[in-house]
């Protein structure tokens, strides 16, 4: 219901969101409350200036799940987006929604299709991370990356590290 009424677009071709000046601003005035809700690709359909990355700090966990497992409109763009996802997330207020992200990698790098650049930047990233995590987060996320190690091809991963 809520999908019908945003996309009511009148026969004269006008668009029907309220103005906005970024990707915050269009998520929080034509979605509000009801943002958790919505997909980034269906938001992306009501505005094609609407960029996830620059809306990370309104994402929620399945949001950001989506960003950073979807394949993005260009291949290119992944490690943009996965570096940006992973810098956001870093940030102190943000670290638990990092380690949901993490472990979810688990399960969901295999048929993400990620390419050895991409697999390059995430384990880059987890050792960020270890390097500010307490002790029983850095069991786990040893773990976590020892288990993701095993996904990418032998030529992205120099296993003798």
């Amino acid at each position: 219901m809520i999908r019908d009424e945003i996309m009511m677009i009148p026969p004269d071709g006008i668009d029907c969101t309220l103005p906005f000046n970024n990707s915050v601003d269009f998520i929080v005035k034509n979605f509000g409350s009801f943002s958790p809700f919505a997909q980034l690709q269906f938001i992306s359909s009501v505005n094609g200036h609407f960029s996830a990355v620059e809306a990370l700090p309104v994402l929620t966990l399945v949001q950001l799940d989506e960003l950073v497992f979807s394949p993005p409109a260009r291949p290119e763009d992944r490690a943009n987006i996965l570096t940006r996802v992973f810098d956001f997330l870093l940030q102190t207020p943000n670290r638990e929604k990092l380690y949901n992200i993490v472990i979810g990698l688990q399960t969901e790098a295999r048929m993400a299709n990620f390419s050895c650049e991409n697999y390059k930047v995430i384990f880059d990233r987890i050792d960020q991370t270890l390097s500010s995590a307490s002790p029983n987060q850095t069991e786990d996320l040893l773990m976590i990356r020892d288990t993701i190690m095993m996904i990418p091809p032998d030529e992205c991963i120099d296993r003798s590290v």
